[in-house]
């Protein structure tokens, strides 16, 4: 009974200790700050940074980097640093935190007193959800349109490279065909370019 009693104090003992080392959020530790109705927070950083009213505008966080980039008369991208701090506390231990924006990251830090804590975000804000649609569409389309571009051009090069290094007839005919191909795909991206302006004249519009 003895040693049943004894390793039941040790395992009881262990889990005190356990208890007591585990890590506590505590005020110190997270930053205090007040920052309700300041640039800082949610609604200040996207009015003052965008620029449009926040009661009626669309926002979508990301924390993945949008491809693409520019920005257009009802969308703009907005590249910031989002870290935690505590508002609120009580009896030394954080109760209430809150988010915290902006687009300097050693700002970030300094506020939430955490450099582990600072992360990388984009925030996409628009006038309208129909605008914020053609934004990110657009976001992306100039992503492909690049990478596409770079790659035709890159075989172009290489492919006449080839050609005048080439000393046998077939090498010669297959790099004319991924020269052609190239060009067609070039050709494509350029229609696909003008059949979406032509749908819409405002859709590359910065």
């Amino acid at each position: 009974m003895f040693q049943v009693n004894k390793k039941i104090l040790i395992f009881a003992t262990a889990l005190i200790t356990m208890f007591i080392s585990s890590p506590i959020t505590r005020a110190e530790e997270i930053k205090t700050c007040d920052i309700a109705g300041t640039e800082y927070s949610y609604n200040g950083f996207i009015q003052e940074h965008s620029g449009f009213d926040i009661n009626t505008a669309r926002v979508v966080e990301l924390t993945e980097s949008l491809p693409g980039g520019g920005n257009t008369a009802d969308s703009v991208i907005i590249s910031a640093y989002k870290g935690t701090c505590c508002v609120s506390s009580k009896d030394e231990t954080c109760t209430e935190t809150a988010n915290v924006y902006d687009i300097d990251y050693e700002v970030c830090e300094e506020m939430t007193n955490d450099s582990g804590s600072c992360i990388p975000i984009q925030i996409l804000v628009s006038t309208s959800g129909v605008n914020l649609l053609k934004f990110y569409v657009l976001q992306l389309y100039i992503w492909a349109a690049s990478i596409v571009g770079i790659i035709a051009v890159l075989i172009i090069v290489i492919s006449g490279i080839q050609i005048a290094a080439s000393g046998g007839s077939d090498q010669i005919s297959s790099a004319k065909t991924r020269i052609t191909q190239s060009l067609a795909g070039l050709a494509i991206l350029f229609l696909s370019a003008l059949i979406l302006y032509t749908i819409n004249p405002t859709f590359f519009t910065k």
